[in-house]
């Protein structure tokens, strides 16, 4: 029998796939075609020392196997500096933290300044740019 999402975990969820100044969400499809939802990226600009942090959230029904990766692209726009991080939804699930295999994977390494983020997923859907400030890393903090 094929695998089918789960409305477990979906309360706390759920209001993480809504979008906020500090949030990107995508919505569509699967590459396979067997899933449709959204996945959501929230930023945090003081996650560590010249650090921004990303909290992800994917809310993802269908049947069988969806293999959706979702993909944060980011730019320092004072800096240059490019980067991405990447989470794997690869079968119909509510994910309030998704599915990391540690929680470094929530760390980006933008340094300080204005950083641009995109999110974009292999199932075609986009959304963004926001931008999220890193402020500069002081003894204090």
């Amino acid at each position: 029998m094929p695998e089918t999402g789960s409305v477990s975990g979906s309360a706390e969820t759920m209001p993480k796939l809504t979008p906020a100044d500090d949030r990107l969400v995508a919505t569509g499809g699967s590459p396979t075609g067997t899933c449709f939802g959204a996945v959501s990226a929230t930023i945090d600009g003081e996650g560590s020392p010249h650090a921004s942090q990303v909290g992800w959230a994917a809310g993802v029904v269908g049947v069988g196997n969806c293999d959706l990766t979702a993909t944060l692209t980011w730019k320092n726009l004072d800096t240059g500096e490019t980067g991405e991080k990447v989470m794997e939804v690869p079968s119909p699930a509510f994910l309030p933290m998704g599915n990391l295999a540690h929680p470094k994977d929530t760390i980006i390494p933008t340094g300080e300044g204005q950083v641009e983020y995109t999110l974009t997923t292999n199932g075609g859907a986009s959304a963004g740019p926001i931008t999220v400030e890193t402020p500069e890393y002081t003894e204090d903090q």
